[in-house]
């Protein structure tokens, strides 16, 4: 992670000229993810056979997890700043010197395994976050658009167009 103290903008080459002033020079920002450090207070229950999507806030999450032949053992991957999960738990997890809260389970239907994430890096994300924008328009009369060439993303409602974000480039930290 790096600090950025200021955003530059160079007169040359016109088609990418953002640049970060960081410590010992300067980097250019398509090298440079902007993440958040927002730590959450952990789910208190989740009731038995439920599952709840989670969003990471943090830059990253620690893996670990638990099996009867080697105890706790921390894996060699992590979760990443706004990737999003399904928590299917919520238990202890290893002792770790670093943090003592509840951990949740996350079970990767990729990789085929349950694992545990420490709790303060992921929020709960609201049912009302996950209802449809507009619920009177039938699903058959929405699409998105994603050009990866602009980087862009375009989502539309009967062809007309009804969302695209904009992204600010500028971040005072990293």
């Amino acid at each position: 992670m790096i600090h950025v103290y200021e955003q530059v903008v160079a007169e040359e080459p016109k088609y990418n000229p953002v640049w970060y002033r960081v410590w010992g020079g300067y980097i250019h920002r398509d090298r440079v993810q902007s993440v958040k450090l927002d730590y959450n207070l952990p789910m208190t229950s989740l009731p038995e056979g439920t599952k709840v999507l989670a969003e990471v806030t943090v830059p990253w999450v620690p893996v670990w997890r638990y099996t009867k032949f080697s105890n706790w053992t921390e894996l060699g991957f992590r979760l990443y700043s706004e990737s999003v999960h399904w928590v299917t738990a919520i238990e202890d997890g290893p002792d770790v010197p670093w943090y003592k809260g509840p951990w949740y389970r996350i079970f990767d239907e990729l990789i085929g395994y349950p694992y545990d994430v420490p709790a303060y890096g992921l929020r709960e994300i609201p049912a009302d976050e996950l209802t449809p924008i507009s619920p009177e328009t039938p699903w058959e009369s929405k699409h998105v658009e994603v050009n990866l060439t602009t980087q862009s993303l375009m989502a539309y409602e009967s062809e007309m167009l009804f969302f695209k974000p904009t992204f600010h480039p500028a971040c005072p930290a990293l």
